[in-house]
């Protein structure tokens, strides 16, 4: 990305990140290490349910705030909490300004490929990749799980975004599997080990204190 150009890569990120979740908490700051490892010069942009929580997640974990720009999902309805009326929607443009801007969109770690527990969480999720791969942006999975898609919409949609995917990293084998299911065929399909496992200098992470 961005070869020969001193532009910083603008790398930005979807997940279940701010919601109290020790597990997505974890996968989210080995992605962004290994991410900072390979783009030490990168800007990384995380959607989250909750950003003074993910900036605080980062801060304890000692990853630089410097680098990381946070924006609001949407989880929790249309107004971002803790905001005063208009500057509660303006996580409505960030989003726009940030996934144009960006080199690459990545959703997960994590599992936002089901829809048994919540009908409308693949399209939740998928939304946001839609919206960057109409931008221009290309669009990656990493790292997720895949469970019981149900909803006849819901199966449309992924199998329409996630054949546009420029590669899909599920964290077993059985997810990957279940893609083929999914009627994904396009996109590469390369399923690696969990990113649990990757070494995070052994360190507690602050989402078991909120």
């Amino acid at each position: 990305m961005n070869k020969g150009s001193k532009k910083p890569e603008v790398i930005a990120l979807s997940g279940c990140y701010g919601e109290n979740n020790m597990g997505d908490d974890i996968l989210l700051v080995s992605l962004l290490r290994g991410l900072r490892k390979k783009f030490p010069g990168g800007h990384f942009v995380l959607f989250s349910a909750d950003c003074r929580k993910t900036r605080r997640l980062l801060e304890q974990e000692g990853f630089p705030l410097s680098v990381v720009d946070c924006i609001y999902s949407g989880r929790w309805g249309f107004r971002e909490k803790q905001k005063s009326f208009v500057p509660s929607f303006y996580w409505f443009f960030r989003t726009f300004t940030w996934l144009k801007r960006s080199d690459l969109f990545i959703v997960g770690p994590g599992n936002p490929i089901l829809d048994h527990t919540n009908r409308f969480k693949v399209v939740f999720y998928g939304s946001r990749a839609f919206l960057a791969w109409l931008l221009g942006t290309p669009v990656a999975y990493v790292g997720v799980g895949v469970g019981a898609v149900r909803w006849w919409f819901s199966k449309i949609f992924f199998r329409f975004i996630g054949n546009r995917a420029v590669f899909i990293s599920p964290r077993d084998a059985y997810s990957g599997r279940d893609l083929k299911k999914l009627g994904i065929y396009k996109a590469p399909v390369i399923p690696l080990a969990d990113l649990s496992f990757c070494e995070v200098n052994g360190k507690q992470y602050a989402s078991s204190k909120f």
